[in-house]
Parts: C-alpha cells; structure tokens; sequence
C-alpha cells in the first residue's frame, strides 16, 4: 500500500507519492495531482540518500551522493533551491520552524 508522503527509488528515477491536499482547501481540486505517482523533472545525478517532506508546505528536501542537496516544489515540479557540499551528503532535514534546512 502507498503513503502519501512517502518517496521511493525507481529505476534511478525519484518517484514520490504526493501529502494530500490541506484540509483548509476551499476548493475540490486545490493541490491535488492527476495521478498517485510524479516523476521530479531533474532528480539527483546520483543516489538518494535521505527525503524530507516539509511538515506544512509542498516542498521536498533530498540529499545525495553527489554532493548536492536540492529543495523541490511538488506541486510545480520545479527544483527551488541547492547548495553543493565538499562532500557526499548523507542526510537532510527541516529546521523546527520550516525556514531552515539542515544537511551534512
């Protein structure tokens, strides 16, 4: 069974099963996706080494082996944000308040 919110590796290909839509939403629709599976239009050239969905926005962190961790809008499908380190990266996470991201 999937997860909202939970994410997998593929074929090398980052899949990810959208959170549902805040409860809040006014409209049906509001948030939602066509379909249960997305593909990230530019995934991390290597592997995968940790996912963090943002409590409260529609914003994935991933950190990989390349060096890089990368913020994610999935709704939009489009990469916000990275940053490159000196080395690989093994874990990534949100900061208590949602503005900070922690990676090392």
């Amino acid at each position: 069974e999937r997860v909202p919110g939970r994410a997998e590796l593929v074929f090398a290909r980052t899949f990810w099963h959208p959170p549902p839509p805040p409860r809040h939403s006014r409209e049906a629709g509001a948030g939602s996706m066509s379909s249960a599976q997305s593909e990230l239009a530019d995934p991390p050239k290597d592997g995968i080494s940790a996912m963090s969905f943002a409590p409260e926005h529609n914003l994935l962190l991933i950190s990989s082996w390349n060096c890089e961790v990368a913020m994610h809008d999935v709704l939009t499908n489009v990469k916000k944000t990275g940053y490159t380190h000196k080395g690989a990266v093994l874990d990534c996470c949100w900061g208590v308040d949602q503005t900070k991201c922690y990676s090392g």
